[in-house]
C-alpha cells in the first residue's frame, strides 16, 4: 500500500512536470510568433481607425479641395491680368494718355504730370510719376477709384488732398508708380500687393 501511494505521488508529480514542460515549450514556440502577430493586428486596427476617420471626413476634404482649386484659379486669373498690365518697355507716354483720359472722364483738372527716371524695383523696373491736379470731392474719388480700371498697372502713394479756395474744390498731389520689364516669377507678388 505505501508503495502505491508513493508511486501515485511520483506519477502525479511527473504529470505536473510534463504539463509544465509542455507549457514552457508551447510558450517558447508561440511567443515569437504571437507577439509580432499581435503588434501587426494592433497596427492594422490603428490603420483601419484612421481610414474610417478619413472616410468620415471625405466630404469636408472634398469641399476644402474644391475651395482651394477655386482660389488657385482666381489667383491664376489675377496673375494673367497683372501680366497683361505690365509691358516689356516703359511706354510712359501711353500711360500718360491713359491717365489724362481718366482725369478728363472724371472731370479732374490735371495741372502737373512729371515722370521721374526709371529705377530698379525688386521684381521689375519702375517709374514714379508726380501728379498734381484739382477737382471736386466726387471727381477726386472717381479718379482714385478709376486707377484700378486702367489698362496699365499703377500704384498711388503719398496722396495729399487739400481744400482749395473755391467751395467743393480740392488740390490733389500724389505719386503714381508704373511698372515694366517684369520677371515672370515676380508677378504673383505684384498681384498680391495690388489686390491686398
Amino acid at each position: 500500500m505505501p508503495t502505491d501511494s508513493v508511486e501515485r505521488r511520483w506519477g502525479l508529480a511527473l504529470h505536473i512536470l510534463g504539463c509544465i514542460a509542455a507549457l514552457t515549450v508551447v510558450v517558447a514556440v508561440a511567443a515569437p510568433l504571437f507577439l509580432p502577430l499581435q503588434a501587426r493586428a494592433s497596427a492594422l486596427h490603428a490603420a483601419t481607425e484612421d481610414a474610417w476617420k478619413l472616410l468620415s471626413e471625405s466630404e469636408k476634404i472634398s469641399d476644402a479641395h474644391r475651395d482651394a482649386k477655386r482660389e488657385l484659379e482666381a489667383a491664376e486669373t489675377r496673375i494673367r491680368r497683372v501680366q497683361q498690365q505690365i509691358p516689356e518697355r516703359a511706354e510712359e507716354g501711353d500711360f500718360k494718355t491713359q491717365f489724362a483720359g481718366l482725369a478728363a472722364e472724371c472731370e479732374f483738372e490735371l495741372e502737373d504730370y512729371r515722370p521721374g527716371a526709371s529705377e530698379p524695383h525688386r521684381f521689375c523696373q519702375q517709374i514714379r510719376i508726380h501728379v498734381r491736379g484739382r477737382g471736386s470731392y466726387e471727381a477726386t474719388v472717381r479718379l482714385l477709384a478709376g486707377l484700378d480700371a486702367l489698362p496699365r498697372l499703377c500704384r498711388a502713394t503719398d496722396v495729399t488732398i487739400v481744400a482749395a479756395d473755391e467751395p467743393d474744390d480740392f488740390v490733389v498731389e500724389m505719386a503714381l508708380t508704373i511698372f515694366y520689364a517684369s520677371r515672370p516669377e515676380s508677378i504673383g507678388v505684384l498681384s498680391e500687393r495690388k489686390n491686398g
